[in-house]
């Protein structure tokens, strides 16, 4: 079945995607056993089963308990228990309530403590360095968890099902998470991520539903297919500077999505990756955009203002779009305007599609515009936030947001519409910390620095 019959199909009801194919969780030689250790004695000790490796240390196995409270030993008959094997306390113990591991562990192999569904509380080792695939995969009543310094990957759908865990720490170590590592944690509030990440995963975060807010550390390149599909209390996402692609139904049903600021350098915007973002009011694609896949803005009714640059050279179907369930068929959102250019692939797309458009004049005056960027900054005591408000620079394209840190001028961001004349910082910044911010305008491809400096304001965050 193609994509178009599949989205006209569900639309009125709900959305399915198709995720690309991706890579099998990245293996290393510390979680592959080898053929020996397969075959390897299984020895009792207690309530445990466990093999000997052919490094001298204990994996264990198998455990059967008829306590609620488990202290797994780090040291079986002379040998250091090192790994936790595959499926070793799953179905076995459905009433474990309380786990510690041993520091000695490094590995925690497939399935290891998956559905155990009364376990409250587990202690991870601080010397892990793997958490292999559905590890602890719906462990549905574990609230907190805190991912030691040290661990390099985290496997396909670990986490997925802990629906009670609020709050998520991934240390700089980890450098690869796998598929839906962390999908399905229905509660999960907010997440800080590795610096170290290269790109985000198929439905990594897949029905996170009460996830608010999420900073995607620079070193991201690529966001991959429904990453944060139906995360429907998300309202605010920063996006990396270095990433180049945003992925098939990344954002696909985040309702509560307000504004998204696409950064310089991203070169696609995958298929269905805002459909039915219902808040979403203003978008600016940056230069650096090629393509727009199909679907990408479908079923946005709030949409009003959307800016594309020449740069872009292939628009797919049914992007600027709703379904009307009535018809059984995809019209033009009637509210949305495109700023585009002359002649450009933006301008064809629009009047082709029947949409509102607006053309962007490259010939603007010679005449320098007012010298003055009038200011006003507001400040919440409640979120540590700074919200800033201007008066309308004459002609300008877009707005800027730039902080001065650490003796340099930082870009907060480079793509407030022209339309809007108001931002409103990161909240939990430092409560009585100064900053000194300006609000640039771009006018006639250049941006006002010297104006936005002579202009710039400090306030002090309460």
């Amino acid at each position: 079945m193609n994509n178009k019959k599949i989205v006209a199909g569900l639309l009125a009801l709900t959305f399915i995607f198709g995720g690309a194919a991706l890579p099998n969780t990245v293996v290393n030689n510390s979680v592959v056993a080898s053929a020996s250790e397969e075959d390897a004695e299984v020895l009792r000790y207690g309530d445990y089963k466990y093999i000997l490796r052919e490094d001298g240390t204990a994996e264990i196995v198998e455990g059967h308990f008829s306590t609620d409270e488990i202290e797994i030993p780090g040291e079986i008959n002379g040998a250091v228990v090192t790994s936790i094997g595959e499926d070793a306390f799953d179905y076995y113990n459905p009433y474990i309530k309380s786990i510690v591991i041993p520091d000695s562990v490094t590995v925690i192999k497939e399935g290891a403590f998956d559905c155990l569904f009364e376990l409250e509380s587990i202690t991870l080792p601080k010397n892990l360095k793997y958490i292999d695939d559905r590890a602890f995969e719906q462990c549905r009543k574990i609230k907190n968890i805190v991912i030691p310094d040290g661990v390099k990957t985290i496997g396909y759908y670990a986490f997925s099902g802990c629906e009670s865990i609020e709050s998520l720490v991934i240390p700089d170590s980890v450098e690869f998470i796998d598929k839906g590592a962390f999908s399905y944690c229905m509660n999960l509030k907010s997440i800080t991520l590795s610096d170290g990440l290269k790109e985000i995963i198929t439905d990594t975060f897949l029905e996170c539903r009460c996830l608010e807010s999420i900073v995607i550390p620079d070193s991201v390149e690529n966001i991959r297919g429904e990453a944060f599909y139906r995360c429907y209390a998300l309202k605010s996402v920063t996006l990396p500077k270095g990433l180049k692609e945003i992925g098939h139904g990344v954002f696909s049903d985040c309702v509560s999505l307000e504004g998204i600021t696409i950064p310089e350098g991203v070169e696609k915007i995958g298929g269905c990756a805002f459909l039915a973002c219902h808040s979403l009011e203003n978008v600016v694609i940056p230069d650096s955009v090629k393509t727009i896949g199909e679907y990408a803005f479908t079923n946005c009714h709030s949409l009003k203002s959307v800016t594309i640059p020449a740069s872009v050279t292939e628009i797919n179907e049914y992007v600027f779009s709703y379904y009307d369930s009535k018809e059984e068929k995809f019209k033009p959102l009637e509210d949305v305007t495109i700023n585009c250019y002359a002649n450009s692939a933006a301008e064809k797309y629009a009047i082709a599609n029947g949409l509102n458009y607006k053309l962007i004049d490259e010939k603007l005056p010679a005449c320098p515009p007012p010298k003055r960027m009038v200011i006003k900054a507001e400040l919440s005591e409640e979120y540590h936030q700074i919200r800033l408000r201007w008066k309308p620079y004459e002609n300008a394209e877009k707005y800027g947001i730039a902080v001065y840190l650490s003796g340099k001028w930082r870009v907060w961001t480079s793509s407030i519409p022209a339309d809007v004349t108001v931002f409103t910082s990161p909240k939990n910044l430092t409560p009585g910390k100064t900053y000194k911010v300006a609000v640039a305008a771009r006018v006639n491809g250049k941006w006002n620095v010297k104006d936005a400096v002579y202009d710039a304001v400090t306030v002090t965050v309460k």
